[in-house]
């Protein structure tokens, strides 16, 4: 997946009145139009697009200022010199704490890598104790890396292609902001009102996929460079496949909460699953002996539930595809 990194990109939340108007998009985007206004302690936001069928939708809500732009505003993609330096910090307190003297730790000058050696002596009982000691501090940083990870919204992934790498958690961090769209989801549900789970998937999967698409590098260590939390891509009216399976994450779950869902992760891509009643057309996949409809969101082009690409396909049939489930359901 080729493009521009979303991070180099400066675009701030100060101001007191912000109006963007985007209008003759490209041929490829079918979202029509986009506003987003700052005024007080509201942001009003208003979206046209449309839909695989012709039909012109719009969907407008309001939210407060300032939960809406804090909610992971600090949010930083995995570094693995910064996630070194502050691992190193913590084994050499462990260690300091417990007075091991047979254990050293040390961080490599340009901080890629973090090894823990044992002391040499040709005392048995003290080589045997400095073995110890280091099986100790190994354990215990294997934990705190698992904490760490965790903590920073962090999840490791590994691909059956054998890829693998440190990746924002979209999942979590979709279920930590999904009170922040309580107003766009109330919209949604008037728009909608009593409808079936295909009806809804396909509503905000439309919606998202017009917003417009923000590529991020290939390979799985560069995945997390154009990643924004599920308010940000609101906010910005841009963002990548991960992103956005994240907002569709966020939006659906409340919907339709007892339903399985999951993001589903294929090399650089990612798509979204649901379960729901599907038909021989439809692209699927079974988790726990549970069938998921997949869903493309990442756009530009509009795909109802069950389409997908043909390179998307490709990875399923040949089972080179992750899935990180939704919690619930």
């Amino acid at each position: 997946m080729n493009g521009r990194r979303l991070h180099h990109q400066k675009i701030g939340f100060a101001g007191v009145l912000l109006l963007i108007t985007l209008t003759s998009l490209p041929a490829f985007s079918q979202q029509q139009s986009f506003e987003r206004t700052q005024q007080d302690q509201q942001l009003q936001f208003s979206y046209q697009w449309q839909e695989a069928t012709g039909t012109s939708r719009s969907l407008s809500f309001s939210s407060d200022r300032q939960p809406f732009l804090n909610s992971f505003q600090r949010f930083r993609n995995y570094n693995l010199k910064r996630a070194n330096r502050e691992l190193y910090q913590q084994l050499t307190r462990f260690i300091k704490q417990q007075n091991y003297r047979g254990v050293e730790v040390t961080l490599s000058p340009r901080q890629q890598q973090l090894s823990i050696a044992v002391k040499e002596t040709r005392q048995r009982h003290l080589q045997q104790q400095y073995q110890q000691q280091a099986q100790r501090v190994r354990s215990y940083y294997q934990q705190q890396w698992q904490d760490y990870l965790s903590a920073n919204y962090y999840r490791y992934l590994r691909l059956p292609s054998g890829e693998q790498g440190i990746i924002p958690d979209a999942v979590q961090i979709a279920a930590q902001q999904q009170s922040l769209f309580n107003p766009l989801i109330e919209q949604i549900g008037h728009a909608l009102r009593d409808n079936s789970r295909r009806s809804y998937t396909d509503y905000i999967a439309q919606f998202i996929q017009a917003i417009p698409y923000d590529a991020q590098e290939d390979g799985i260590n560069n995945r997390g460079d154009g990643y924004l939390p599920p308010n940000q891509v609101l906010y910005y009216n841009q963002g990548d496949c991960d992103s956005k399976a994240g907002l569709m994450a966020a939006l659906l779950k409340p919907i339709i909460p007892q339903a399985k869902m999951a993001i589903v992760y294929l090399p650089g891509h990612a798509l979204f699953a649901i379960s729901m009643a599907s038909t021989a057309a439809d692209a699927t996949i079974e988790d726990g002996g549970t069938k998921l409809v997949l869903v493309e969101v990442a756009g530009p082009a509009i795909m109802p539930a069950g389409n997908i690409s043909a390179q998307s396909q490709f990875y399923i049939d040949s089972g080179q595809y992750v899935v990180v489930p939704l919690s619930g359901g």
